[in-house]
């Protein structure tokens, strides 16, 4: 016999736990993920559903097709004009939130389980993997923002990424995703307030020496521009004497 777990007015059998985790099953055994953090606060959040389709789990990116239908804006073999536009909408732009969501589990769920995937010096070479992907938003974007020397290294490079995908998805408030990002990465509950205020104050220390770094040499730049100008309205004018 299971134990059981009430979440709310739902009960739940649990069939195993760790640390991390309670896996919960209810009465027609779809499985859910329950942070144990959750039963040591008593709170009633709602369980983590896991799907048992695993058809869900496939076909989030774009195909070869459809790519080069955005691309071009032709049909691509026997796929029309508005078939490709209707499978677009539907298979892909419709399960980004759900595309996302799965990133979030999964990386929660493998670097949290009792099961060792990796060694430490196989995830830091995953996470360099991570960061070196290919570049894509500067080039698209068709203007050299990332001009600073300090601004070259992988991390802000794949940070810019990151940056302007949420840049091109709307979000409503970018400050709070942004404040909520630095929390994730710096964030401490309150009774270590005054160890978390120190990091996020240094962080800050550091984004102003990185942003005034980017005057100066955005100043370098605009000087380095007018001399050249300069040099060529001077050529220009030997030329048309001669």
């Amino acid at each position: 016999m299971h134990l059981q777990q009430t979440v709310g007015e739902v009960k739940y059998c649990i069939l195993r736990r760790n640390n991390y985790w309670n896996i919960l099953y209810n009465a027609r055994f779809k499985f859910f993920v329950y942070p144990t953090i959750y039963m040591e606060r008593d709170e009633a959040q709602p369980p983590w559903p896991i799907d048992d389709n695993e058809s869900n789990f496939t076909n989030y990116a774009l195909t070869t097709k459809e790519r080069l239908f955005c691309a071009t804006g032709e049909p691509q073999g026997s796929y029309s004009k508005p078939q490709l536009k209707d499978r677009i909408r539907k298979k892909r732009i419709e399960r980004l939130p759900q595309r996302i969501q799965d990133l979030i589990d999964d990386i929660l769920l493998l670097k949290s389980s009792d099961v060792k995937f990796k060694t430490n010096g196989e995830w830091g070479r995953i996470s360099q993997e991570i960061i070196d992907i290919e570049r894509r938003a500067e080039s698209m974007i068709g203007r050299n923002i990332l001009y600073s020397n300090k601004e070259q290294s992988d991390e802000v490079q794949f940070g810019f990424e990151l940056g302007n995908m949420m840049k091109k998805l709307h979000f409503s408030d970018r400050d709070k995703l942004i404040w909520g990002f630095i929390l994730g990465n710096y964030g401490f509950d309150h009774e270590d307030h005054e160890y978390e205020r120190g990091r996020v104050l240094n962080l800050i220390e550091k984004l102003r020496e990185l942003e005034k770094n980017r005057v100066e040499v955005g100043e370098d730049f605009r000087i380095r521009d007018e001399v050249n100008k300069s040099i060529l309205k001077l050529i220009r004018m030997h030329w048309k004497k001669c």
